[in-house]
């Protein structure tokens, strides 16, 4: 009778810790490695660092193409640099020029 007063006083004694330590080690886990955790945080962040890097040059590359399209409107048009688009685009020359071509 003493024995099992004693296992069930330590046990009960023991309880609370082990509980405590269990939920510590679930939360955790599931801070490191869960849904929102910080593994797919850190993931995440890469991500974005990527994804803004492509964005900066994909506007560079928009803000080049509506320069070139300014200056072909009516309002602005940039006679020389259609002479160069037409030039370059269909092979065209004036009589007398000589054409050049080099391989890339």
């Amino acid at each position: 009778m003493k024995i099992t007063n004693r296992l069930s006083r330590t046990s009960r004694l023991m309880l609370v810790p082990v509980l405590l330590a269990s939920s510590f080690l679930y939360f955790f886990y599931h801070l490191l490695t869960g849904e929102r955790g910080i593994w797919i945080w850190y993931g995440l962040s890469e991500q974005v660092a990527m994804l803004e890097n492509q964005n900066s040059l994909l506007s560079a590359k928009v803000d080049r193409m509506e320069r070139r399209v300014a200056r072909l409107k009516p309002e602005t048009l940039d006679l020389d640099y259609v002479d160069e688009l037409t030039r370059y685009q269909l092979g065209v020359a004036s009589p007398g020029e000589r054409v050049l071509y080099l391989s890339k």
